[in-house]
């Protein structure tokens, strides 16, 4: 599904030159997910940037389903950290907005949203706006409306990382919930340990920047019941350290 070879990112400013990626190498197969982990200000949202489309310039190849990755994939849907929400907009209205931006009104694409709202738990909130929501309910209003769209690829830059423990948690099952249902490809950039080892089937591990891919570590647990409770669990958050270390 996603094909990273020999990905480099550098940033050219007037009084500056950044190097953020150097040689980044990595696969991920439809269906699966994939969680980035590395330290802060490595790259990890540029290297997402790529995959989205929204960074052009760059040297080495990527593919997306087997083509140069490109702007304006319909396919690819991007959950950003502040959740991206138009203030102006209700739930409602920020939910159905992908699809009006793509023209499309029919009543299949409508229930589908109706439908998001209710596996979210945000049937009766559809009319407020995102400052009358918590923190919880604002990330699954960004979740509603990226798979709204019905992407095959979701790509997602640590979003859960601004909730309290237990709110993280749940959106986390949500999360596993609607991976194992759709069954979509899922790239997840986190900063925490335990988070890559509860939802990614394969973690990549980048160094301090220019980030390189230092490991890449298979981890067949995801999914399990209970699988943030079993020893394999702790061996992978505990491999991610050394790693990281």
């Amino acid at each position: 599904m996603v094909t990273v070879e020999d990905l480099s990112v550098t940033y050219r400013q007037p009084n500056a030159t950044l190097p953020v990626l150097d040689g980044v190498t990595f696969s991920v197969d439809a269906g699966r997910t994939c969680a980035i982990i590395g330290p802060s200000g490595c790259g990890k949202t540029t290297l997402l940037y790529v995959l989205a489309g929204l960074r052009s310039h760059f040297t080495g190849r990527v593919l997306i389903n087997g083509q140069p990755v490109r702007p304006q994939r319909r396919e690819t849907a991007l959950i950003l950290q502040d959740y991206g929400l138009l203030p102006w907009k209700t739930v409602w209205e920020n939910v159905i907005l992908g699809l009006r931006l793509r023209g499309i009104n029919g009543p299949e694409q409508l229930a589908r949203c109706r439908a998001l709202l209710d596996d979210l738990g945000l049937a009766g909130l559809s009319n407020l706006f995102p400052a009358q929501l918590s923190g919880g309910q604002r990330q699954r209003v960004a979740i509603a409306r990226a798979l709204a769209v019905d992407p095959d690829l979701l790509l997602m830059d640590e979003p859960f990382s601004s909730l309290d423990a237990l709110t993280r948690e749940m959106l986390q099952e949500n999360l596993l919930a609607i991976w194992k249902q759709k069954r979509i490809t899922v790239i997840l950039v986190t900063h925490s340990i335990e988070e890559a080892a509860y939802l990614g089937q394969k973690i990549v591990v980048l160094s301090p920047r220019p980030a390189r891919v230092v490991a890449q570590v298979e981890n067949a647990g995801v999914g399990a019941p209970a699988w943030r409770k079993q020893a394999g669990f702790y061996a992978i958050c505990n491999r991610l350290r050394e790693v990281l270390q």
